[in-house]
């Protein structure tokens, strides 16, 4: 039914009951020097401290877990007992049952890579003991089988079986050294879990429920200062630590660069540094001790990446409070007033994921909306300033085009090519005379879909501006309604329209600080969208030449040059347009929607919508079933046993003309081309013979260019079984929605696309995941 709580051991969530910080950072920091006589970095040590501990407990994410390892070891021993059944085999039989040479030789083959891997390499060591010791008892359980042999009855212990019509034996036997090595399995097992006992559980435990902080973590892990060397800058301290505890053996380094507080806890900017197996290099922002803010990470001894980024929403959900964002009702309900907060988000990615994340690692209530918009674009612009500062994009564009973009203004910069050379070079000081090099802040409001927590939607934003790399002038919110539960989707549904004045309000709140803005839906998302159109499309501008009919020509393309723009416009704001933005791009993602709505409502939309993206899968399953649900429903209310048909299914072409929507029909599959003017010959030569012409020649996107159709079928890298919420995870997805948004770069000219003849659906270039070299 289009629901987003399909892949729970990617997505998982913590947040704080009663609490702004949720990993242990405030009961560590409760402490502070002037309390407990600790300096102001070891309260942050506390912190961070937490944070490791919570890594080495999960892990990365791997493809074989313990569960595999267990179902690998029992398949083994069924296929001994079959063998032995079939063959009557015993080592008695072949005399080599003293040979115990043999399966010891194998166990050190077992555990000797297991103990250099744990020396080495200490990732999910647990399971890696649990299933070296699992495969070990499965070794010596084969080789002393020897129920078979009846003359061995006095090594043999024996079970009657009760008599049934499913068993035809009436005992089961086990030979004597079998029960010892099961004996011996479950001593070492035990012994195994009480060694990852204290050190995994009870000391990450213990610090977040306060039983372990401040001096006594510090003396528990025998945290020494360092003295400042010559130079070494003053905003620095260096400090050693024994990981394992106080009984550890070796001696890792930690260190803060950066600012702190009246306290000396850090606060701002600063750079922290571990060099233990699962430390970490945080290099952010911190709050009082704590990594609060907008920050990037590496784990130093797995390479793994991370970012910590600041997501603002806006709900009127009853379910989702302030202190369970990740608890919804099963029953949607409303409010009657809309609740506005800020979380920062941690995701993975790069270099491996961990279960646990996106999280939700500190949230704050807000008392209004533009207090909200307020502190996110503040940090998002300490972002950019940090990124941007020296990067720019130059764009050759066709000078008909110039006033498509609304360019009045022009800033004169000499490039010098030389020759021979497609690559151009400029003076840095010509550079500083620019008006400007960093765009403006624009807004992008997520949709999220049916059975969606206000979490989980923070938690998938952030992942998708994690692994796309979405600039940081694309500040991110989400509106949430109530989702609702696997059972309750029509309800949810009905409550759509409820939404449609707290949707506006939120909008108006946003056309105060910015000019352009995005939409992303996902799932029923999309209909959401379109059931509050009329309530929230007075806060859009109309997109430009809207009304007037001049610019276009008789097949919808732009009269002035023939063919469409590579990017999206900006829009500008008119002193009639006071509360109103420019609704740059509107992109959904798997669309939970009928054909027929989207066919009634989006004439109207793309009359403000610059451009609008739709991302389709033939295959998806979840909406599969919503269609049969819904077809169900119709001949329950009379309506008669129809198939419904979905639009997130469709991947023909949908265009707009200007005055009304069409339909396409789509003949195969063309390569890319770019706007020179160069013919390029087609990636995948498809269809009839007829329409050679056409496959030869450019490739035309009907209509004005305004709509993009992704086929998204194909795709099956990070996809589950209902190839339904998969978005923020696949990177081809993720990267071609941040070009869309971010870069305003049209389906055209996104270098990841292939086009469907003269259409407007594209697809991903992506071999299959099953293709190997």
């Amino acid at each position: 039914m289009g629901s987003d709580e399909e892949n729970p051991s990617v997505v998982g969530h913590t947040t704080t009951e009663g609490s702004d910080f949720s990993d242990g950072s405030e009961s560590c920091g409760s402490e502070g020097p002037s309390h407990g006589d600790l300096e102001g970095v070891l309260v942050a040590f506390c912190a961070m401290e937490y944070r490791r501990l919570k890594r080495i407990r999960n892990g990365r994410i791997v493809k074989d877990g313990l569960t595999r390892h267990l179902n690998s070891a029992m398949k083994g021993i069924i296929v001994v007992l079959l063998l032995a059944e079939v063959f009557d085999i015993t080592t008695q039989r072949f005399g080599i049952q003293q040979i115990w040479i043999i399966p010891a030789a194998l166990t050190l083959a077992l555990v000797i890579p297991a103990a250099l891997q744990t020396l080495y390499y200490p990732e999910h060591t647990f399971t890696l003991w649990v299933s070296t010791e699992l495969y070990a008892f499965c070794l010596w359980f084969a080789w002393w089988f020897d129920a078979r042999d009846q003359t061995q009855e006095d090594h043999l212990h024996c079970w009657d079986l009760p008599k049934t019509a499913w068993f035809t034996a009436d005992q089961i036997c086990l030979d004597w050294n079998q029960i010892w090595a099961f004996y011996g399995f479950v001593i070492i097992l035990s012994v195994t879990v009480l060694l990852f006992l204290p050190h995994r559980v009870i000391m990450p435990c213990a610090i977040y429920l306060n039983f372990l902080q401040g001096r006594w973590l510090v003396a528990w892990r025998a945290v020494r200062r360092l003295p400042k060397l010559p130079g070494d800058r003053d905003d620095s301290w260096h400090y050693t630590y024994k990981p394992s505890g106080l009984f550890g053996w070796n001696r890792e380094e930690f260190m803060y660069i950066g600012e702190v507080d009246g306290d000396g806890r850090p606060h701002g900017g600063g750079f922290w540094y571990d060099s233990s197996f699962h430390g970490e290099c945080l290099r952010g922002e911190w709050v009082h001790g704590a990594p609060a803010g907008m920050w990037f990470s590496r784990e130093y001894g797995t390479g793994a990446h991370f970012l910590q980024c600041a997501v603002g929403y806006a709900t009127s959900r009853s379910d989702c409070q302030e202190d369970y964002l990740n608890k919804s009702a099963w029953i949607p309900s409303k409010e009657s007033d809309v609740r506005f907060g800020l979380g920062q988000v941690e995701a993975s990615f790069a270099g491996g994921f961990f279960p646990f994340l996106p999280a939700v690692n500190y949230h704050s209530a807000m008392s209004s909306g533009e207090d909200m918009v307020e502190q996110l674009l503040q940090c998002y612009r300490k972002r950019q300033a940090h990124e941007e500062s020296t990067t720019f994009r130059l764009e050759v564009v066709p000078e008909g085009i110039v006033r498509e973009m609304g360019m009045d203004d022009w800033s004169s910069v000499p490039i010098h090519f030389p020759e021979g050379d497609n690559t151009g070079f400029v003076v840095a000081s010509s550079i500083t005379r620019v008006r400007s090099l960093r765009p403006d802040a624009e807004a992008l409001v997520f949709i999220h879909g049916f059975n969606c927590d206000l979490a989980t939607a923070l938690g998938r934003v952030a992942q998708t501006f994690s692994l796309g790399n979405m600039p940081p002038h694309i500040v991110p919110f989400v509106f949430s309604y109530a989702g609702g539960a696997e059972l309750s989707y029509f309800q949810a549904r009905a409550h759509f329209a409820d939404y449609g004045q707290d949707f506006c309000r939120f909008l108006r709140i946003l056309s105060s600080h910015f000019h352009e803005v995005h939409i992303l839906t996902h799932s029923c998302g999309a209909e959401f969208f379109f059931t509050n159109w009329a309530a929230i499309s007075q806060c859009f501008t109309f997109r430009r030449g809207s009304h007037s009919s001049q610019r276009m020509s008789g097949n919808g393309r732009t009269a002035r040059n023939g063919r469409t723009a590579r990017w999206v416009s900006k829009g500008s704001r008119r002193m009639d347009e006071e509360g109103q933005m420019h609704l740059a791009t509107l992109t959904m993602l798997n669309p939970d929607v009928l054909f027929e709505t989207v066919e009634c409502i989006l004439p109207d939309i793309m009359r403000h919508a610059e451009h609008f993206t739709s991302y389709n899968d033939s295959n998806d399953g979840a909406l599969f079933w919503s269609g049969v649900v819904r077809g169900l429903l119709s001949a329950v209310t009379g309506k008669g046993c129809r198939k419904q048909h979905l639009f997130g299914t469709s991947v023909q072409p949908l265009f707009w003309d200007g005055h009304e929507l069409k339909r396409g029909q789509g003949i195969g599959m063309k390569r890319r081309h770019s706007l020179d003017s160069r013919i390029t010959a087609p990636r995948v030569m498809s269809g009839a013979v007829s329409h050679l012409s056409s496959l030869v020649n450019r490739p035309q996107i009907p209509g004005d260019g305004s709509i993009d159709i992704i086929d998204c079928s194909n795709i099956d890298q990070n996809v589950h079984a209902l190839r339904h919420n998969y978005f923020m995870l696949n990177t081809q997805m993720v990267e071609d929605m941040c070009d869309l948004i971010g870069h305003r770069q049209k389906a055209p000219s996104r270098s990841r696309l292939c086009q469907h003849g003269d259409g407007n659906v594209f697809s991903f270039l992506s071999p299959p995941s099953f293709l190997k070299s």
